[in-house]
């Protein structure tokens, strides 16, 4: 049991690992989007294979992982919803007259927002 948990924990350590050391600073707004969406992918991966083994919901260090990672689930919520915000008020100042000509002069872009999907809306079973 705790053998083949041993081993998918070492993949998703290995591809957190490698998310973290890929030049995130050098990369654009949208790829680090699409990176952090996928990060929150590989940390919902952990989640449900846990769930297949019910001994380690029992384990100490376990209960001590899941309550950071509501803390930390929370905090990039809150950075979420402040980005999200930020890139509506700076859509809606872009699109206003006489911003949206000196906007289109300078080619102002055009910077995605934060999607949940479905699934990342659903509270995760711990």
């Amino acid at each position: 049991m705790v053998k083949g948990y041993s081993n998918h924990e070492e993949q998703v350590f290995t591809k957190i690992a490698e998310l973290r050391t890929s030049n995130y600073d050098s990369k654009s707004i949208n790829d680090k989007i699409a990176e952090n969406q996928n990060f929150s992918g590989i940390i919902g991966s952990l989640n449900l294979t846990v769930e297949n083994y019910p001994e380690l919901k029992a384990n100490e260090e376990y209960k001590r992982l899941s309550e950071n990672l509501v803390i930390i689930e929370d905090e990039i919520a809150l950075s979420r919803k402040y980005y999200n915000g930020t890139i509506r008020d700076y859509q809606k100042f872009t699109q206003m007259f006489p911003n949206n000509l000196l906007a289109k002069l300078l080619k102002s872009p055009e910077f995605l927002m934060f999607e949940i999907s479905e699934n990342e809306k659903e509270n995760i079973k711990i």
